[in-house]
């Protein structure tokens, strides 16, 4: 199973758009070299921006998680102009991550750092998180990038 790092977007009905604006940036370009940019539909309402050519078996080292950190990044500034969604969050096989359903009925406890939220669906959900400012009636926990946890065999 792959385990893949991604861009998730939830969108109430213009997720053709959302995947369009980001396909149509084509390419990614960090300090360490440049990704074609990839975005699929991802259940009924949801988008997937994800780039080729990075680990998809997870964050597997520091530079994996270095590497991750920095596609990040660019994908939390692409997502500063992109057209209005819902919630959005990058990391390893966040797609799906939370339906618009869980929320609503636990909207404090699940969201994380990274989180990107509508104000107005911030309100919807009743959030009482304190968040910072992403963008014009945006909201998010900044992002604070990846990080390798070595596993420990006993």
């Amino acid at each position: 199973m792959a385990w893949i790092f991604q861009l998730w977007i939830e969108s109430d009905e213009n997720g053709e758009e959302i995947r369009n604006y980001f396909l149509s940036k084509n390419e990614l370009i960090t300090n360490r070299k440049k990704y074609k940019i990839e975005a699929y539909q991802s259940g009924e309402t949801g988008s997937m921006v994800t780039v080729n050519g990075i680990s998809l078996i997870g964050i597997q080292s520091k530079n994996d998680a270095e590497e991750m950190t920095e596609i990040g990044f660019k994908f939390y500034d692409f997502l500063k102009n992109a057209p209005n969604f819902r919630y959005a969050l990058v990391g390893v096989e966040v797609d799906g991550w939370r339906e618009v359903e869980e929320l609503l009925e636990n909207p404090n406890e699940i969201i994380m750092k990274g989180f990107v939220i509508s104000e107005k669906f911030y309100q919807q959900i009743k959030c009482t998180v304190k968040m910072k400012i992403f963008k014009n009636d945006y909201l998010w926990l900044p992002y604070e990038g990846e990080e390798y946890i070595e596993l420990k065999i006993a």
